[in-house]
């Protein structure tokens, strides 16, 4: 599972968002679905893929549908294509391809075979085309497979012995998994565009061979997640970026045995969030949630501090993936006090800040536009991402913003409302600018400590409150113009 890909929604850091103790706004909902094990989230949390007693499934709103083979472990991001293993007429096992039309389709055979076992499946790229997994060289000689375009090919490989692919970005052009040591031991691994293969969790103090494997990636492959192998001399659920090098999630909670350590299986496309496991497999795993401002706690602990309804009863075993931007996780549950039998539940958090005011004036589209923020009204988390949606495509805008609410109209050159008073800043950088492109929006994360105010930037202060709006260009009639979307008011713990 990739669990990172493309989504309407610019990524965003919950950081201390989801801290407990420091919970702001967000709001969390936790739903046991079904019996079974969830493997995969689509980005807009429409479509989960995993297995039950019935073999692999694909859930959507519009209820499950059982697809008759062995185990599903990725879902294309419109839900068209899942990946998974399947076992032919003859009692071979591979790594498959469902769609409704042609059904399961075998992929992943390379030269040989291990008994039954020809190949398996791990991941998928989010548009079904890339995957990865386990082929057989020979019945000793297992190798990471590439299937791409309908055609299936082993990855180079440094070590001498086995290697696997675990993990697939989701615009397919990153690869993760791990290549085997001169001593046995699994190295975390990721191929590049060009199958360049390196080991990102190389760590000179505690990890001098970057032992582990590569479970999860961002959609462009800028963040790795990892879990841990006992014997890399740290036990930790780790996540990667080239910018940052190994962050390590801490240990427990809970600890208590020699042999727990930490499984990070999904990460958000800016590395805000981590999400997977903490324990003993297979009977002592507890579900964990990790931010840079909260550390890693336990997902039961993150629901009920966010008053999540319907986790009550219920042990979170694991986490298993994770939308790009935090909003939606699927993951496995039992019944409190028992490891088993084991569940499915998707949750979701609510990120959304602050509250709409003053009426924009539609713009081309014949909508209105509308200012939303996604993040924390912490200010120490320093966590806001401004949007602006329903504007007209392919024109370029700007946030601005005010400690003042007012109402301006009759603006030249404008056929807007201007909800802002007072002292007014403008983001007009040129890494500020937006651009609307197709999808008709704008996105800006902003930096609590340096709000511009007039020709000055200001820190913002618990107590205080913001406003913003977003100004962008237009085209009415086939003369030029611009417009505001509506205002937004935020007040800062």
């Amino acid at each position: 599972m990739d669990s990172a890909r493309p989504s309407a929604l610019t990524p965003f850091a919950l950081l201390a968002l989801l801290a407990l103790g420091s919970v702001a706004s967000a709001q969390a909902t936790f739903t046991v679905v079904g019996p079974g094990r969830a493997a995969d989230v689509s980005p807009d949390g429409a479509f989960v893929v995993g297995t039950d007693a019935g073999g692999a499934f694909l859930w959507s709103a519009s209820g499950l549908v059982s697809l008759g083979q062995d185990v599903a472990v990725a879902v294309s991001d419109d839900g068209a294509v899942v990946f998974g293993n399947m076992t032919d007429a003859s009692g071979d096992s591979f790594a498959g391809r469902w769609t409704a039309g042609t059904g399961w389709v075998p992929v992943g055979e390379l030269s040989g075979n291990s008994g039954s076992s020809v190949s398996s499946g791990y991941d998928m790229s989010g548009d079904g085309d890339t995957a990865t997994g386990l082929g057989w060289n020979s019945a000793s000689d297992g190798a990471a497979f590439l299937y791409q375009s309908g055609s299936t090919t082993p990855l180079p490989q440094v070590g001498s012995g086995s290697h696997r692919g675990n993990a697939v970005s989701g615009d397919g052009r990153v690869i993760g998994g791990w290549d085997e040591g001169p001593t046995g031991a699994r190295l975390a691994t990721l191929w590049d565009a060009s199958l360049a293969q390196t080991f990102p969790f190389v760590d000179a103090a505690v990890n001098p061979d970057g032992v582990g494997e590569v479970s999860a990636l961002s959609t462009d492959g800028t963040w790795a997640a990892r879990f841990a192998s006992p014997n890399t001399g740290r036990t930790q659920g780790a996540i990667w970026s080239a910018a940052t090098g190994t962050v390590y999630l801490g240990e427990g909670p809970p600890t208590g045995s020699f042999f727990d350590r930490g499984f990070a299986l999904g990460v958000t496309d800016d590395g805000g969030v981590a999400v997977g496991a903490w324990g003993a497999p297979p009977f002592n795993l507890s579900g964990t949630i990790w931010t840079p401002g909260g550390g890693l706690v336990l997902f039961d602990d993150f629901l009920a501090a966010n008053g999540a309804t319907g986790a009550a009863g219920w042990d979170v075993l694991s986490v298993d993936a994770i939308t790009p931007d935090g909003s939606t996780l699927v993951g496995t549950a039992a019944p409190a006090g028992q490891p088993f039998p084991a569940s499915w539940f998707i949750a979701t958090v609510d990120t959304s800040l602050g509250t709409n005011y003053c009426t924009a004036v539609p713009n081309s589209t014949g909508l209105a536009g509308v200012m939303s923020a996604m993040g924390s009204d912490a200010v120490a988390a320093n966590n806001v991402e401004l949007r602006a949606s329903s504007l007209p495509q392919g024109q370029f805008g700007i946030f601005v913003v005010s400690m003042t609410q007012g109402l301006t109209t009759n603006i030249p050159n404008n056929v807007g409302n201007l909800c802002l008073g007072g002292t007014i800043g403008r983001y007009q950088d040129l890494s500020q600018i937006f651009s609307t492109g197709a999808s008709g929006s704008g996105t800006l994360a902003i930096d609590l400590a340096a709000v511009p105010m007039g020709p000055v930037l200001v820190a913002t202060m618990p107590g205080d409150t913001l406003n913003f709006q977003a100004w962008h260009r237009d085209v009415v009639g086939g003369a030029a113009t611009s417009n505001f979307t509506d205002g937004l008011e935020i007040l800062f713990d």
